[in-house]
């Protein structure tokens, strides 16, 4: 699909017209994307002294100093960030007029929009529309989102694109290791015991398919939140072998509603199943939300997985054809351990050279990834429910755990 576009122009100079402020908005449920998107265009506004409002479902553990200080008590523009359906935006007022920027594929937009399928993330489109006016808070914020759509620059939707938005950010004075915690960040001890046990309930279903469904009743007792199954579901795909990804679980509503996210990698595509429960997204990462029960859903889904998986060839298992570029990108992601730790701008460059070349950047974390099966992730489990800080981790997926830990949060 073309992207369906707006000048960006014109979307520049409405914002600036504005006469009262603008009202910044996302989606129910927010991601990190949603939320370093509505921060990092607080902080773009502020620097271009145009009063603000920011209307956010949760901020969920989006640190403190990053929340944007809010400037406007009237607004006379909304501005819709990544997502362009009001019935999905959290705070949407149908009275006001509404601007959109999202890198959602969608057919209809009845509003002023910029939608960009082939951009990485919401955040990363902003920061190419503001890039004179970025600064060390608005940058951090939105690498911040560009890192948590991308898998920390490891899936397939990696470009050259990507990584010059990500250089382009650095350069502005975003704190890479800042933006990578903001990513990934799990929120002190007891969040962390309450991944730890769902990463205990991931099993394989097929060959390449892991699942973690949780009914209801499980999901109460052990107190688990939405931002628990996301991240899980991002360290089930450090599964290096993995196709598909699915973490489903029902609502607390008194009606059965079951919320389902997929993540695949080729040849097997997420938005596929999305789509057929009336939901969206991308390509390799969508997700639905079905008013049924968690066990109905389930069945349905993986009678789809089973005939699907069934269907490939027997070789879908087997290690991606490696070239050497990457190979070479491959020991740039082993060094830094998969972009956890010395990431300096110089490295970002020699990736971003690697990429335009033709290096996959997926390809290359895979390869790094070969050796973690579902067994490292039961493995990482016993660790964290067996230690009281996580101190002296020594397996690549102990460290990487390790450092998205923020023990100063409380979740």
């Amino acid at each position: 699909m073309n992207p369906t576009k707006t000048n960006p122009q014109t979307i520049l100079k409405r914002l600036t017209k504005s006469r009262k402020g603008i009202k910044i908005i996302t989606h129910e449920r927010p991601d990190v994307d949603a939320l370093g998107s509505v921060a990092g265009m607080s902080w773009v506004l502020n620097s271009m002294r145009v009063p603000f409002s920011v209307c956010v479902e949760s901020w969920l553990s989006f640190s403190t100093e990053l929340r944007p200080p809010v400037s406007a008590s009237e607004v006379d523009i909304q501005l819709m960030l990544d997502v362009s359906d009001p019935k999905r935006a959290f705070g949407y007022d149908k009275g006001l007029e509404t601007l959109v920027i999202d890198h959602h594929a969608v057919e209809d937009v009845p509003f002023m929009h910029l939608i960009d399928p082939s951009c990485c993330a919401t955040s990363a489109l902003l920061s190419e529309l503001f890039s004179d006016h970025l600064d060390s808070k608005s940058s951090v914020c939105f690498l911040a989102g560009l890192l948590a759509d991308t898998g920390v620059l490891s899936y397939s939707n990696v470009d050259e694109r990507a990584l010059n938005d990500a250089i382009r950010l650095v350069q502005a004075g975003a704190n890479w290791n800042a933006a990578y915690v903001e990513a990934t960040k799990i929120c002190g001890m007891e969040q962390a015991k309450r991944i730890a046990r769902l990463l205990r309930k991931v099993y394989e279903y097929k060959p390449g398919v892991f699942v973690l469904s949780v009914p209801k009743e499980d999901r109460l007792e052990q107190g688990f939140t939405d931002d628990d199954f996301s991240i899980a579901l991002s360290i089930m795909q450090w599964i290096g072998r993995g196709v598909l990804f699915i973490s489903a679980r029902e609502n607390n509503n008194q009606m059965p509603v079951t919320n389902i996210s997929f993540r695949s990698r080729h040849p097997l595509e997420a938005i596929e199943y999305a789509k057929r429960l009336n939901g969206g997204g991308h390509r390799m990462a969508a997700a639905a939300k079905v008013s049924n029960r968690l066990s109905e859903v389930m069945e349905t889904v993986l009678a789809w997985v089973t005939a699907d998986v069934d269907a490939l060839s027997q070789t879908r298992n087997e290690p991606a054809n490696l070239n050497e570029l990457d190979l070479q990108l491959a020991e740039l992601y082993a060094k830094s351990e998969l972009l956890s730790v010395d990431v300096t701008e110089e490295l970002l460059l020699r990736i971003c050279d690697l990429v335009s070349k033709g290096a996959s950047a997926e390809r290359a974390a895979m390869k790094v990834r070969e050796n973690i099966d579902l067994e490292s992730l039961q493995q990482l489990s016993d660790w964290i429910m067996s230690s009281d800080d996580l101190k002296s981790p020594k397996s690549l997926v102990q460290r990487m755990f390790y450092r998205q830990v923020d023990f100063s949060c409380k979740s």
